[in-house]
């Protein structure tokens, strides 16, 4: 049996500036922004490939215990928080796209993205992953989502397997579809009646060396589908506070779960 929810959930979301290619310029930014973070959070959200920015470059892979999951685990230690983003992750010949989790006592978690971005070619080189998977942590169920998987409703959509009570969304979205990155975001919360969190890669110090632009707009939604936090475009940090009875209220006075089709009863 799993243990009572933690009555209020905090959760920061921390959307850096990113240097394309460049582990140790992005983790020294991190360390500093991280640095600014009360230890009383619970988890601390990172973008998607926050060591590299998006890439299909597998050369920047790494493997467990190499620099980028030696640092989360010692962020997580630091913090005393569950450490959450995607970087591009080696197994052997296998690279995947994954999301990581590290508990404060340096577990590790881990989900790795199903919807590889073919308009990239993320695909060409990047393993999708084939498990749905849903993160306990203190008492909350969790849903892992790498970006471009946001798309897709019927991977997301909880069943009996897969209930959650959050969903974190990593990405890099390009500020050219920040309508649709708004737009999903809240879609996905209210549909399955769950807090959602999404945190977007901001604008790059020095310029994106292909030009693309990314424009931040990391939020917090309620399940009811309004919105709890939104940044803008820069470096920033918001802070949100989510309530396991106020999600337990929602859910039991508007039932809509139990009228879906196909996707079993939670």
């Amino acid at each position: 049996m799993n243990p009572a929810p933690k009555s209020i959930l905090t959760v920061a979301l921390v959307q850096p500036s990113t240097y394309q290619h460049d582990v140790t310029a992005n983790l020294a930014n991190l360390e500093e922004v991280l640095a600014t973070i009360s230890h009383n959070t619970d988890i601390v959200v990172l973008p998607e490939m926050f060591n590299t920015g998006f890439t299909n470059d597998v050369s920047l892979a790494e493997r467990s215990n190499q620099q980028t999951h030696r640092w989360m685990c010692q962020q997580a230690s630091r913090l005393g928080a569950l450490l959450v983003g995607s970087v591009m992750w080696r197994e052997g010949e296998v690279v995947t796209n994954r999301m990581l989790g590290i508990t404060p006592d340096g577990q590790t978690l881990s989900y790795d993205k199903h919807h590889l971005f073919s308009l990239a070619g993320e695909g060409e080189r990047i393993t999708p992953g084939q498990m749905q998977v849903v993160w306990q942590y203190k008492g909350w169920a969790i849903r892992p989502i790498v970006c471009y998987d946001l798309r897709f409703p019927e991977w997301l959509r909880r069943t009996q397997t897969t209930a959650a009570d959050c969903y974190l969304v990593v990405a890099n979205w390009p500020a050219s579809r920040q309508p649709a990155w708004d737009a999903l975001l809240a879609a996905r919360a209210i549909e399955n009646q769950a807090y959602l969190v999404g945190v977007n890669r901001a604008a790059d110090p020095d310029g994106h060396p292909s030009g693309l632009i990314y424009g931040g707009g990391s939020a917090a939604y309620h399940p009811e589908g309004h919105q709890l936090a939104k940044l803008r475009g820069e470096q920033a940090i918001n802070v949100v506070l989510l309530s396991a009875a106020d999600l337990q209220t929602y859910r039991s006075n508007f039932p809509f779960w139990q009228d879906a089709d196909g996707f079993g009863k939670v």
